[in-house]
């Protein structure tokens, strides 16, 4: 095989590459700062956070409850998580189903934990819409297995974004809730999004 036809997917990964780095600036700048001071067996090891997402591995029935505007009644439904570790136990690959209004809501996302800039990423994609949403936070893995992280996402309309905070908590080692909060213009929060996991197995 000729090297040259190896070219457009070396392109293709610099520009995934660029683009990835344009959409966290900040990480960016973060990384350059502590590279040199970080090997590649470092940068690759895993470590408690990574345990943690280990945790959520297996399949899941869950309860979910979505309110459209603060202060309506939620709708509720019920569906179930498929949670998978890929890429040596980097990152966690979650694919939820359930029924919104009498329609199938898929959603597909990929956590894990940067040694590098030391944040939990994460990024989500779902069947009603052909963008993507791109998380990143903290977490107290430590003491309570708890992750918040922070991102942008589309409400009500594409290019209507909205600030949005969500946080993971394990209740127990067989019973997991998401919650996710999104900002309105005044900069208040107000739940979107509540999602119970209970292990099927």
């Amino acid at each position: 095989m000729k090297p040259r036809i190896f070219a457009p997917t070396v392109l293709l990964l610099m520009s995934a590459l660029g683009a990835a780095v344009q959409s966290f600036p900040a990480h960016a700048e973060s990384a350059q700062s502590v590279a040199s001071e970080m090997t590649w067996a470092e940068y690759s090891a895993l470590g408690e956070p990574h345990e943690m997402l280990a945790r959520r591995v297996g399949t899941w029935d869950i309860e979910v409850k979505s309110w459209e505007a603060p202060g309506v009644p939620p709708v509720e439904s019920e569906g179930v998580s498929n949670n998978k570790l890929i890429l040596g136990g980097r990152f966690l690959l979650q694919e939820t189903t359930h029924t919104v209004h009498g329609m199938q809501f898929q959603v597909v996302s990929i956590m894990g934990f940067d040694n590098l800039n030391e944040k939990f990423e994460g990024v989500w994609m779902n069947n009603s819409g052909t963008g993507m949403s791109f998380l990143e936070g903290s977490a107290g893995y430590a003491e309570s297995g708890v992750t918040s992280t922070t991102g942008k996402i589309h409400l009500h309309q594409p290019g209507n974004l909205v600030t949005a905070r969500n946080v993971q908590r394990f209740v127990d080692e067989n019973a997991l809730v998401t919650e996710m909060y999104l900002q309105d213009e005044e900069g208040n929060e107000w739940k979107r999004l509540e999602m119970v996991f209970t292990r099927a197995n």
